[in-house]
């Protein structure tokens, strides 16, 4: 594998996203929960996006992991990741279209919760 690939996916190797979803506690109360996505889950994902570029790209990041030894953990986190930001960019969109800082950051800020939705602010617990 290239330097030039690592150093494109270099982002996609720093940011953790957790998928959430809300149980209504038998009091009433709204609680965020943190649902846990398997390895083998976040794999079967990678052929939803949307680009096949995209789909080349993530397989190949997958197989750097690996090859690299990263824990399943590890992998697992950074391929939520890059499936959820490569829905984000389209069909028409391949990482290799990303070059400004805005982009990645339209993104990231589609995660931002606000405080009535969080008002403990646990989103930025990622």
């Amino acid at each position: 594998m290239s330097n030039l690939f690592h150093i494109q996916l270099a982002p996609l190797y720093t940011w953790f996203i957790y998928f959430e979803f809300e149980i209504i506690s038998r009091k009433g109360r709204r609680k965020n929960k943190i649902m846990p996505l398997k390895l083998s889950t976040a794999i079967g994902k990678i052929q939803n996006i949307s680009n096949i570029k995209n789909i080349e790209i993530v397989n190949e990041f997958l197989e750097y992991m690996r090859s690299n030894g990263s824990s399943e953990h590890h992998q697992n986190n950074n391929l939520k990741v890059g499936i959820a930001f490569g829905n984000f960019i389209c069909k028409n969109n391949s990482f290799y279209d990303i070059n400004k800082k805005e982009q990645v950051l339209e993104f990231l800020n589609t995660k931002v919760k606000s405080y009535d939705e969080d008002p403990d602010k646990r989103w930025m617990d990622g």
